[in-house]
């Protein structure tokens, strides 16, 4: 039986779904990924969840808080801040500079709705911050996502293995969006 907090997580995360589908950040066909591909297995213990209205950030501990944790992880609307200061930081008080986030569930549902984005393509997807990004899109498309290496240093109980329940296969590829990689990819514009 999964423990209250799961629990909580699996409902915020189907109310959060309903909600951007509602009003039409979400298109139905990504529905499916959002729902098999959870945010919250992408994020570290610690995290700021910051509320754009209030111009300020919350400190958010699994050990914690279980609860908040699950909240902030799977039904709210907010983006939160993974790292800062490229990995410095630390403390519960916030640092200086975000340097790595995932993005608010509906920025993420509209730009993935309006990339239009369909089987069979491939994706280079540059600035993967949590790898929930490339999670949704590994879904979505069988795993045909590579992603640069990032510039900052990486988060702890990150990406490769949050990933691998989806079938995601997440390859960091040599090179940048500009100049394309092995595969082929590369961005356009």
């Amino acid at each position: 039986m999964a423990d209250a907090p799961q629990q909580e997580s699996r409902t915020g995360a189907d109310l959060l779904v309903r909600s951007l589908l509602k009003d039409g950040s979400m298109s139905a066909d990504w529905a499916e990924s959002f729902q098999a591909v959870p945010r919250r297995c992408f994020l570290p213990d610690e995290f700021w969840a910051f509320d754009m209205k209030a111009g300020s950030s919350v400190h958010v501990s699994r050990d914690d808080e279980p609860h908040a944790w699950e909240r902030y992880a799977a039904a709210v609307d907010f983006p939160l801040i993974t790292q800062r200061d490229d990995g410095k930081h630390t403390g519960r008080e916030p640092g200086r500079v975000p340097t790595s986030s995932s993005s608010e569930p509906r920025v993420v549902a509209a730009y993935l709705r309006d990339a239009d984005i369909i089987p069979p393509m491939r994706v280079l997807l540059v600035g993967t911050g949590t790898g929930w990004d490339t999670g949704l899109l590994s879904h979505r498309l069988g795993g045909a996502v590579c992603s640069p290496s990032k510039w900052t240093r990486p988060l702890p109980q990150r990406q490769a293995p949050a990933s691998r329940p989806w079938g995601c296969i997440r390859r960091s590829c040599a090179g940048t969006g500009r100049t394309g990689t092995p595969l082929g990819l590369r961005t356009t514009g």
